[in-house]
């Protein structure tokens, strides 16, 4: 009988002792072997590539903003790219305002260009603690720095990115009176025709349409104006509005009788301002006062 083979019994000889421990290394060694076969693999083939930074914006309101920072990413490997991650860096004029890693929302595919998006929210009083400057601005300039970090085959790789823009701030529009025209005493009330220019202090134009306006005279609030209004008011323009309403016959009487003074009068805005990036709800409890010539502006009681 073969000394190598097991006897009868199931024993096997200590001439098979070496042949064991030699079976044992190569199943030890394998992962070995194939993880440096796929890195040798990984070294023959071009690296993943970022082809392009595309920033947008997302979201929009009085708080603070949303960015998104599209990557477009050609991958050459012949498996895709899983559970990437972004680290980055942020800075404000200049100033560094956040430092963050977070997971990717990514598709990545074998031997193809794919898309990962990294988002960013910046909020606004965060913003103005960190550059005083800020303060009263309409628009502030970033930079982006940072990689997109992923593993293939155990080895982990990173590819930077830097990305630099502007981004707005924005603004509540604000009014002036031009020209305010009584119409003649009725037994119905007391017309009025109001004339007011809007100015709109923003880096982007705003449409006014869904904005719709009640009439504080003393105590008494006047709704149901009927409003006239440009379609779009550019940036950094102005625009005219044309707002007709009536005053009852006791709140004309009333407000004649203490001269019907204009300065007392306040026009109070509701509902949405639309920008390019959204709908944005005025703030509440805006008000401007009605005054004639320069004005003041919006202000918020």
């Amino acid at each position: 009988m073969d000394s190598n083979r097991a006897d009868r019994c199931g024993r096997v000889s200590a001439n098979a002792a070496p042949a064991s421990r030699f079976h044992a290394r190569i199943f030890v060694l394998a992962p070995a072997l194939a993880l440096m076969a796929g890195c040798s693999m990984l070294s023959q083939l071009d690296k993943p590539e970022i082809r392009g930074v595309r920033p947008r914006i997302a979201g929009l309101d009085w708080a603070g903003i949303d960015l998104e920072f599209d990557l477009s990413i050609f991958n050459p490997y012949p498996m895709p790219l899983k559970a990437p991650r972004f680290r980055y860096d942020l800075a404000i004029e200049g100033a560094r305002l956040l430092s963050q890693e977070t997971p990717a929302v990514a598709s990545l595919p074998a031997r193809a260009e794919g898309k990962a998006t990294l988002p960013v929210r910046i909020e606004f009083l965060e913003l103005l603690d960190a550059v005083r400057s800020l303060k009263g601005a309409n628009q502030f300039a970033y930079k982006l720095d940072g990689a997109l970090l992923f593993n293939a085959l155990g080895a982990e790789r990173e590819l930077p990115f830097s990305r630099q823009g502007q981004a707005p701030v924005p603004r509540p529009p604000s009014f002036r009176a031009i020209d305010v025209k009584l119409g003649e005493m009725g037994l119905s009330g007391l017309a009025f025709d109001i004339l007011a220019e809007v100015e709109n202090p923003n880096v982007f134009g705003i449409d006014l349409r869904d904005v719709g306006y009640a009439l504080q005279l003393g105590q008494s609030r006047l709704g149901g104006l009927q409003v006239a209004s440009n379609k779009e008011i550019a940036p950094g323009s102005s625009g005219k509005i044309s707002i007709q309403g009536k005053l009852s016959t006791a709140q004309a009487l009333s407000g004649l009788a203490r001269g019907l003074d204009l300065n007392a009068m306040q026009l109070i805005p509701s509902g949405k301002i639309k920008t390019p990036y959204g709908a944005i709800d005025l703030p509440e409890r805006l008000a401007n006062p009605l005054r004639s010539g320069a004005g003041s502006g919006f202000r918020i009681e």
